[in-house]
């Protein structure tokens, strides 16, 4: 059993995505390939949307865009991602037209995958999500994962509006170097 912030209950010890997650070739918005084992940047986030959301996805977009900026004014930058949750009708254009619409003038990344391999991936994340089916609506977690490089899940944030603050201070602690 896992906790919101990263570490098994029972032992303590981080997560660890697996060599699977870290080598899968993703989709992004521009048709491009990618993997998270090429990231280059010491540490990146991950949350999951899909671009047919009419209500919590919008307002997750804005929620990460508003700790980014909060983070990026103490110098903190490095890539966010989010994962589509509806491969099949998340197509390139879909994903791009979404992060116009709700990620104005953020850099990041709309990846997509089959359906089978964003739920055994997404779950690596300690997220899940229904498929949307043909209703459009799918109940997903909202949070936002941070990892190191090597796949190590550093902690999990709730993305709520009154959580920004609390959530910039947690990402800080995390990123802070260890002193010895």
């Amino acid at each position: 059993m896992y906790n919101s912030i990263g570490y098994s209950q029972a032992t303590k010890s981080p997560l660890q995505v697996s060599k699977l997650f870290l080598n899968h070739t993703w989709n992004d918005q521009n048709g491009q390939k990618f993997q998270f084992i090429k990231a280059n940047s010491e540490h990146y986030a991950i949350a999951i949307a899909y671009t047919s959301c009419k209500s919590v996805c919008p307002m997750v977009t804005q929620q990460i865009s508003a700790l980014r900026k909060k983070l990026s004014e103490d110098n903190i930058n490095f890539p966010f991602y989010f994962i589509s949750i509806d491969p099949k009708r998340d197509d390139f254009e879909h994903r791009k037209a979404f992060l116009n619409k709700f990620g104005s003038g953020l850099e990041w990344r709309f990846l997509a995958t089959s359906l089978k391999t964003t739920h055994q991936l997404v779950a690596e994340l300690g997220m899940g999500f229904s498929d949307p089916g043909s209703n459009d609506h799918a109940m997903h977690t909202l949070t936002l994962a941070i990892l190191n490089q090597k796949g190590k899940i550093l902690t999990s944030i709730a993305i709520l509006p009154e959580e920004t603050a609390a959530s910039v201070k947690k990402i800080k602690t995390v990123l802070q170097p260890k002193s010895d």
